[in-house]
């Protein structure tokens, strides 16, 4: 289905962009999180590049799809490996959602998830455990400690308490992925 969908997204992206509608710029992003979902990140990461762009010439800097096209470039980013282009991204798009949609806004999950990612990447577990932990609250906040938003954040959060290196943190970070675990269990029964 992939295939299919992609096809269809392709042909609305052909009518808007001779439309010179904004809407071709949201077709460019959901192909790109169709590249992201089937692994190629780096074809991901182009569409998402073509949709900020896009939306930051006809919406503005601070529009919210513009931020969140610029979130989604630098989720792209971390996964290619580029981990200074991914923060560059990231960091302008999460305080443009702070100031657009407020500091615990549900748009910040993502992007927080991905630069709490990029830390750890980075070799720094203790500033990504900040932005995954507030990640998870955000998630707990909005769609509730049960949701597989919340299970995301938690398996983070246990990715950077094993990154820790310490028995402590090995620990705790098993108790986290358990709990990651059990959330996707419930709701992958439902």
């Amino acid at each position: 289905l992939p295939a299919e969908a992609d096809r269809a997204l392709a042909e609305a992206l052909e009518i808007f962009t001779a439309l010179g509608h904004y809407e071709a710029a949201t077709c460019e992003r959901m192909l790109g999180h169709s590249l992201l979902a089937q692994g190629r990140p780096a074809e991901a990461a182009a569409r998402f590049s073509r949709a900020y762009e896009q939306f930051r010439a006809r919406l503005g800097e601070d529009h919210v799809y513009t931020l969140a096209a610029l979130g989604n470039l630098g989720t792209a980013r971390v996964q290619t490996g580029d981990l200074a282009g991914a923060r560059a991204a990231l960091e302008p798009a999460i305080s443009g959602l702070e100031l657009v949609r407020g500091e615990g806004s549900d748009d910040l999950r993502q992007p927080l998830l991905s630069l709490g990612e990029d830390e750890r990447r980075a070799g720094r577990p203790e500033a990504a455990l900040v932005h995954h932990r507030r990640a998870l609250a955000i998630a707990e906040a909005g769609v509730g400690a049960n949701h597989p938003g919340a299970a995301n954040a938690r398996r983070e959060i246990a990715l950077d308490l094993a990154a820790l290196g310490t028995a402590q943190g090995l620990d705790d970070g098993l108790a986290e992925l358990d709990r990651a675990i059990a959330i996707r269990r419930a709701t992958d029964a439902t």
